[in-house]
């Protein structure tokens, strides 16, 4: 049983697994205003804004963009994001970047952006304004996204996927296993009875 409970805890650690799919880590530890992760709505010292569609699970604030973020090109703010202070998980670029760039709107009112992928789907959207870094996680892909009500221009728009891990990973796993305990109970059958 023993042996099981660490090969559990290895196939978490190796896969980043994790229970529920609303537990992914929030930056929160190495931000500059741990305060606003998870992000509440409305955000103390910010104006109430709104996201379309409003059904994210999981969301990143940074307010220091420059600091956290660093440049703005699309496989920096990729690999930043991937880290485990951020969503800890390989993204895959989906589309976006700044105005008027890979379905990127900015406007028409400030503070607001808009990104159509076309009929690709992503489920991570990144959101460059001012001097901060707002990240949304949804549950499953959307093409059309909208911010409004930032208190900033809105600069960039990025959108990801988490890249899944093959179920085929997991079973391969499961059977290793399986293999691991059948060579066990045959040794010890097999074995003489000591005296």
């Amino acid at each position: 049983m023993r042996m099981f409970v660490k090969l559990a805890a290895a196939v978490a650690v190796i896969t980043g697994l994790s229970i529920g799919v609303g537990s992914v880590p929030d930056a929160g530890a190495t931000v500059h205003n741990p305060a606003l992760n998870p992000i509440p709505n409305p955000t103390p010292n910010l104006p109430v804004w709104t996201a379309t569609p409003n059904t994210w699970i999981d969301s990143w604030l940074s307010d220091e963009a420059n600091v956290d973020i660093g440049s703005q090109n699309v496989a920096n703010v990729q690999s930043v994001l991937e880290t485990s202070t951020w969503i800890g998980q390989p993204l895959t670029f989906v589309g976006g970047g700044s105005c008027g760039n890979g379905g990127v709107v900015c406007g028409p009112a400030e503070g607001s952006g808009s990104i159509g992928l076309g009929g690709l789907v992503a489920d991570v959207y990144g959101i460059h304004f001012d001097n901060m870094f707002l990240v949304l996680l949804y549950p499953s892909g959307i093409s059309n996204f909208a911010i409004e009500g930032l208190w900033a221009g809105v600069s960039n728009i990025y959108a990801f996927n988490v890249i899944p891990l093959p179920a085929g990973f997991l079973l391969f796993l499961s059977g290793l296993a399986g293999i691991g305990f059948l060579g066990r109970y045959k040794a010890k059958r097999s074995a003489p009875a000591e005296a």
